[in-house]
């Protein structure tokens, strides 16, 4: 005999089953993958931001043992589940 038991939903939190739902969650907007948005956030949609990024860029490796970095600025949206 087969019990058949549904999966509760991961979209929504869920603190009992460990699940921390998908609102917030960041997204790639242009994906149909796992990391899409369309799927991530489960219809609810999403919203984008931009925000400034200092990150290191143009790094250079020094003989043995040293890397030096420069600091770029750019500009970068956030998509999010709502």
């Amino acid at each position: 005999m087969c019990v058949f038991v549904s999966s509760h939903n991961f979209c929504k939190r869920r603190k009992r089953y460990g699940s921390l739902g998908t609102q917030g969650r960041q997204c790639v907007s242009d994906s149909m993958g796992l990391e899409g948005c369309t799927l991530m956030c489960c219809g609810r949609g999403y919203t984008q931001t931009q925000g400034t990024v200092l990150e290191n860029c143009k790094c250079q490796f020094i003989w043995c043992c040293q890397v030096i970095c420069k600091t770029c600025t750019s500009i970068k949206t956030i998509t999010r589940c709502l």
